[in-house]
C-alpha cells in the first residue's frame, strides 16, 4: 500500500530527526551481520558527515515526510572512477532508511525514484549501490529495482 509521503531535499535543521533512523537502521543490519557496530559518538560522527553532504552540490540527501514528520532518508553523491574507464561519471547510492513503522508502504521506492531523478538531471546514466549482501530485505528491495551484482565486496577480519 502505497504510503502518503512528501519527499524532499533534507536540510540542516532535519539532521536531528534523521539520526534515529540511522540509528534504527543500522541495529536493523546488526541483526543480520554483526559488521555494523556502532561505537560511542558515532551518532555525533554521521550528523557530522550528513550534515556536509547535505552543503555539498555532488551530494543529495532526501527526507520523506509523513504528518510533518521525518520517516525516512535517503543520500546519493556523483561519484567518480579513474580516467581509464570510458564514462567516469557515476551516481553512488548510499543509506536508503525508513523507519520500521512505515517500511513496506512505498517509501523507500518514492525515495529512492526521486534519488533516481537527481541523478538523471545531472546528468549520470549509471547507478551504483553498495547493500548488506545478508540483509534479505535491503537484498530484495534492490535487486526488484533492476540494480544486478556487478562487483562483489569480500571481507575477512584479521585476529
Amino acid at each position: 500500500m502505497e504510503h502518503t509521503a512528501t519527499i524532499r531535499t533534507a536540510t540542516p535543521d532535519d539532521i536531528d530527526e534523521i539520526l534515529p533512523i540511522w540509528s534504527e537502521f543500522m541495529a536493523f543490519h546488526r541483526q543480520f551481520d554483526p559488521h555494523f557496530p556502532t561505537p560511542e559518538g558515532a551518532e555525533q560522527t554521521f550528523a557530522a558527515f550528513i550534515g556536509e553532504n547535505i552543503a555539498a552540490a555532488e551530494w543529495t540527501v532526501l527526507v520523506a515526510e509523513v504528518e510533518g514528520r521525518v520517516v525516512g532518508y535517503h543520500m546519493g553523491t556523483i561519484a567518480t572512477y579513474p580516467p581509464v574507464f570510458a564514462s567516469t561519471r557515476f551516481g553512488n547510492i548510499f543509506d536508503l532508511a525508513v523507519t520500521r513503522d512505515h517500511r513496506c508502504r512505498g517509501i523507500g521506492t518514492k525515495l529512492s525514484k526521486t534519488l533516481i531523478e537527481w541523478f538523471a538531471r545531472n546528468g549520470i546514466q549509471r547507478i551504483e549501490v553498495r547493500y548488506a549482501w545478508k540483509n534479505p530485505v535491503s537484498t530484495a528491495f534492490w535487486l526488484a529495482r533492476g540494480f544486478e551484482p556487478f562487483m562483489v565486496t569480500a571481507v575477512t577480519n584479521i585476529t
